[in-house]
Order: C-alpha cells, then sequence, then structure tokens
C-alpha cells in the first residue's frame, strides 16, 4: 500500500503534463508572429550623448538607445516588451515617429522580444555589444494573418413592386453606422451581399408607410429572402376641369382639362386658369385609402360687348367662324382678346377685321363694304357710284390693351449711358420684360502688368442685360403706366480684363401709343448693386467713376412697338 499511493500520483503527473503540453501546442501553434527583419549601427544619430535625451546609469555611463520600428503603420507600439538579461533596460514609445526608445546599459549582446498574442523572440543574437552613448536600429516585420470573413446574400422583395424603393440597414454590432442597402429595381427587389451577423432596415418609398425590421444572417454563402408588404400613404384622386383648362396644385401645374394620381392624406389648394376667364379656387381634403372623382369649379369668362356696323346695313356677321346675325348688331358676353370677324354681303367683296374686345367695355366697329363689278357688263352697278369710298379702318375704343407684345429700342442716359434694346408681354397687367443694355461710355485706365514689367493703356466698357417685372396701369386709350422692378448682371470688360457684379433696379415705364402698332416710352429708373466681384471692387477703387455703371439714376427714352 506504501509503494502504491507514489504509483498513481506519479500517473497522475504524466496525465497533466501531457495535457499541458498538447494543450501548450495547441495554443503556440494559434499565435500571430514577428520577425526582426535587421539591427544595424547608427553612427550619425548623436541623441545617446545629447542633453535633451541621453541618459546616465549608476556608474556615470551613457545609456545606449536601440530605435525599434515595424513594418505596420497601424501596430501598437505599447504591446511591446525587451528584456536584456540582467542590464536594466527601459522602454520610451513615440508615437508620433513611430518608434520605440528602449535605452538599456552597456554590455548588451542579446534581447529577448515578448508581446501578447505572439510568439516570443527569445535571446535574439544582436551580433554586436552594445557601445555606451551608441544608437542602434532594429527593423521588425510582422505577420499578418488575414481575417476570415463570412458572406450571405440579402434579398428584398417589395410588394406591390415598387421601383426607386430607397433600403438601408445598420448592423447591430456597437458603432455600426445606417447604411444605403440600395434601390429596388422594376420588379421592387434588390439584393447585396452582407456579413453574418443581426441588422435592422428600413423601406422608405413615396406614398407609403415606412417600413422597419430585423433579420438575422446566419447562413454561410445562402440566400435570405425577406418580403415586405408596403401599407399605402395616399389617396387616388381624379381631377376633371373642362377643356382648355390648366390645373394647378399649391402652385404647381397638373395637366390640363383633367389629371389622375395620387396624393398624400392633406388639404390642397387647387386653382383653374384658362385664357381669358378668371381663375377659380377651391379647398380639397384627401384621406388615405379613399378614391376621389372631383369636378373642379370651371374658371368664369371675362365678357365685354361688341357692337358692329357695316355700309351698306345687312351685311352678314361672322365672328371666330360663328354666324352671328347681320349689322347693326350688339352683341353681349364676348370673352376678351383678339376675335377675327368676317361681314358678308351679296354684290360685295367680303370685308375682314382684327378686334380687340375689352372687360365690361362696348367696342365699336364699323366697316364699308366694297362693291363687286358686274360680270355681265363687266361696268359698276349704278350704286357703285354712291360707295365709291375706300374701306375705313376699323374704329376700336382702346389702343391699348392689357395684353400686349411689344419690342422697344431706345437710348439711356445719366449713369451708364447706353443703347437699349428688350422685349415684353402684359399678360392681364402684369408686365415682363427682358432688357440688354450696351454701354457707349469707355474708360481708359493704365494697367501694370508684372510679367512685363510695363503699364498699358485699356479700354474699360460696360453692358447689361436682366428681367422685369411690372404691373401696367391703363390711362385712357393711349397711356400707361408700368411700376418694374428688376434684376440684372453688368458685365465690365476690357482686352485683358472680364468681371461682372449683379443689380437691382426700381423705375415707372411710361407708355403713350402713337397708333395700334408703334409708341414712345420714359422710364425714369433707379439701380443698385447686389453683389460685385472682388476684380469689379478693384476697378472701382481705381476708377470711382465706374461705380455708377452699377448704381445710379437713368433716364431711359425708347420706340415700341406693338403686335
Amino acid at each position: 500500500m506504501k509503494n502504491l499511493i507514489p504509483v498513481r500520483i506519479l500517473r497522475f503527473l504524466l496525465c497533466f503534463v501531457l495535457f499541458v503540453s498538447v494543450s501548450s501546442f495547441s495554443l503556440f501553434g494559434q499565435l500571430k508572429e514577428f520577425s526582426v527583419e535587421s539591427v544595424s549601427d547608427d553612427p550619425f544619430d548623436g541623441s545617446g550623448r545629447s542633453s535633451q535625451y541621453g541618459r546616465v546609469d549608476g556608474d556615470g555611463y551613457n545609456y545606449a538607445i536601440l530605435k525599434v520600428t515595424t513594418d505596420d503603420p497601424s501596430d501598437d507600439l505599447y504591446s511591446y516588451r525587451f528584456n536584456f538579461g540582467a542590464l536594466y533596460s527601459e522602454i520610451v514609445v513615440h508615437p508620433n515617429e513611430g518608434e520605440i526608445w528602449v535605452y538599456v546599459q552597456r554590455g548588451a549582446k542579446s534581447v529577448t522580444i515578448e508581446r501578447s498574442g505572439y510568439r516570443t523572440i527569445s535571446r535574439y543574437d544582436l551580433q554586436r555589444t552594445f557601445e555606451s552613448g551608441n544608437v542602434y536600429r532594429m527593423a521588425l516585420k510582422v505577420k499578418r494573418v488575414p481575417e476570415v470573413v463570412e458572406y450571405q446574400i440579402l434579398q428584398f422583395n417589395i410588394k406591390p413592386p415598387q421601383s426607386g424603393v430607397m433600403v438601408t440597414y445598420q448592423s447591430e454590432e456597437p458603432g455600426a453606422a445606417k447604411t444605403v442597402f440600395g434601390v429596388t429595381d422594376i420588379n421592387g427587389s434588390v439584393a447585396h451581399n452582407l456579413k453574418l451577423g443581426t441588422y435592422t432596415y428600413e423601406i422608405i418609398a413615396n406614398h407609403y408607410h415606412p417600413v422597419v425590421g430585423r433579420i438575422i444572417l446566419d447562413e454561410k454563402n445562402g440566400v435570405y429572402v425577406e418580403d415586405v408588404m408596403l401599407k399605402p400613404n395616399f389617396a387616388e384622386v381624379s381631377l376633371s376641369a373642362g377643356p382648355e383648362t390648366e390645373i394647378f396644385l399649391n402652385g404647381e401645374k397638373l395637366g390640363v382639362s383633367l389629371w389622375n394620381g395620387r396624393l398624400s392624406p392633406n388639404s390642397y389648394q387647387i386653382e383653374c386658369k384658362r385664357p381669358n376667364h378668371r381663375n377659380s379656387s377651391q379647398i380639397i381634403t384627401v384621406k388615405e385609402g379613399e378614391s376621389y372623382q372631383i369636378e373642379l369649379e370651371r374658371p368664369v369668362p371675362i365678357v365685354g360687348t361688341l357692337t358692329l356696323f357695316s355700309n351698306p346695313l345687312g351685311a352678314q356677321i361672322s365672328i371666330d367662324g360663328k354666324e352671328y346675325g347681320t349689322t347693326p348688331k350688339t352683341i353681349d358676353g364676348l370673352l376678351i382678346g383678339t376675335h377675327k370677324i368676317a361681314f358678308s354681303m351679296k354684290n360685295y367683296k367680303t370685308e375682314s377685321v382684327n378686334v380687340q374686345v375689352i372687360e365690361n367695355e362696348s367696342v365699336e366697329c364699323s366697316v364699308e363694304m366694297e362693291p363687286l363689278y358686274s360680270k355681265e357688263t363687266n361696268t359698276k352697278r349704278e350704286s357703285d357710284d354712291v360707295h365709291n369710298i375706300k374701306p375705313s379702318k376699323t374704329r376700336v375704343v382702346r389702343i391699348i390693351t392689357s395684353n400686349d407684345w411689344y419690342a422697344e429700342l431706345g437710348v439711356q442716359f445719366i449713369s451708364l449711358n447706353s443703347i437699349s434694346a428688350s422685349v415684353g408681354k402684359y399678360m392681364g397687367g402684369f408686365n415682363l420684360e427682358l432688357f440688354y443694355l450696351y454701354g457707349y461710355t469707355r474708360e481708359r485706365p493704365y494697367l501694370y502688368y508684372p510679367s512685363r514689367n510695363h503699364y498699358a493703356e485699356q479700354e474699360l466698357g460696360a453692358m447689361s442685360y436682366g428681367l422685369k417685372i411690372g404691373y401696367g396701369i391703363m390711362s385712357g386709350k393711349r397711356m400707361r403706366y408700368t411700376p418694374q422692378l428688376g434684376v440684372g448682371v453688368v458685365n465690365v470688360s476690357s482686352r485683358d480684363l472680364n468681371t461682372s457684379a449683379v443689380s437691382a433696379s426700381v423705375g415707372l415705364r411710361a407708355e403713350c401709343a402713337i397708333s395700334s402698332l408703334i409708341g414712345v416710352s420714359l422710364t425714369p429708373e433707379y439701380s443698385f448693386s447686389l453683389h460685385r466681384n472682388n476684380l469689379y471692387k478693384d476697378i472701382i477703387r481705381l476708377l470711382p467713376s465706374t461705380e455708377k455703371w452699377v448704381k445710379g439714376f437713368n433716364i431711359r427714352l425708347g420706340v415700341f412697338f406693338l403686335f
């Protein structure tokens, strides 16, 4: 019995040693590796003996310095340990330079380098003996172990199928950010590879409620299909407005006469517009999941009165191809605007004129009917002598209207002396005008050219172009006054310079129509600067007179043509 116990203990010890050996071998086989690439002297580095970096041991000798670098820029320099046996050493890490400085007593011939998770380099032969105050360099190479990443295909199927739906996802790993997965194709599907793990996702589609979900990818090289059902967040709406009527929703044009589409649950302002009609406006409210067929309020016609005469009386009247009886005739309820009127009578030539009908006014029109020659006698009828007068022109109450086009040429004085050209349109009184000014005043500064070291005279001029808006107020049948606000670009240039400024203007356009085709205008106006480029500012400092090209009072005289 006394000999049995030691045998059991011996067996236990043998098993323990075997287990530890196998475990250590298995663990050791999983360790990463690093190695010493080179060790060299650095005779040109005097930091070991300098007053700033040098250190002295207890015997009065300077420590040698071993400066260590690795080939991995992201390496953790603080994880290394250096052991020179009985010799004292101290480690200082300089992360900005990517170096480890090891201060060691003189006489070192070998070193043991340790790092957690890596195989230890034991008693590495330095192949030299470190001397007091000398600097040595060591280069380490780290063997990188590639990370094995496993993936699985993730596919989203959107129902009902919608193309262009945005899909985002976010990993549940700490610090992960939300990322765009992709947008769906015409079939409502999108697929990509993702690393195995747990993710949350969000589906965002126009007119549908957002969908949020969570998935777990745990099948290597498999396909995970996520079917997502969208819940609609819209109403199906059909809007009907009648022929030639434009439909606007919250100021944005939807279509003409009829529109079908989807609207999010809300209240909307619907406007209907038609030429020569007053706009109609109404508020509609739609709810999610409902269908609506809405007959919109029609625009109200804007009308005037037309009275027609002929000489002789009794001529048949046709307005825009529609018969209206015989002269004399007063016709109420005609839409404002230009109408083509034809007068026809037996044995007389047909006379056609264009007449402008004006809101709430009575416009008169009279024509002289020209007789035809007799085919049998090739002579005039007896009544021809009575009517041998050229047909008179149409007599219209108003020459200028609230819907004129015009083109104008003119000249501008005082601040920016220039030749002007413009084209504009009145729309129910509202005025829109495009303008161009070519300045004929010139400045001649001397500019310095550093590359050629000399001065040269330059001819400096200006031009301007832009847009004006306003509202015309008619006075009588020939006069109109239009307050205008404008914005434009002033371009200042010479042979070698080109710069610009942005200006705004406030003015009053006064028009006097000489006839239904031509008139004259006078426009006093004040311009001021909104923005000037730095080069233009430099030019103003050099030539203060050029500031009035973008800022100042002007008067413009012009001749305009109506059409």
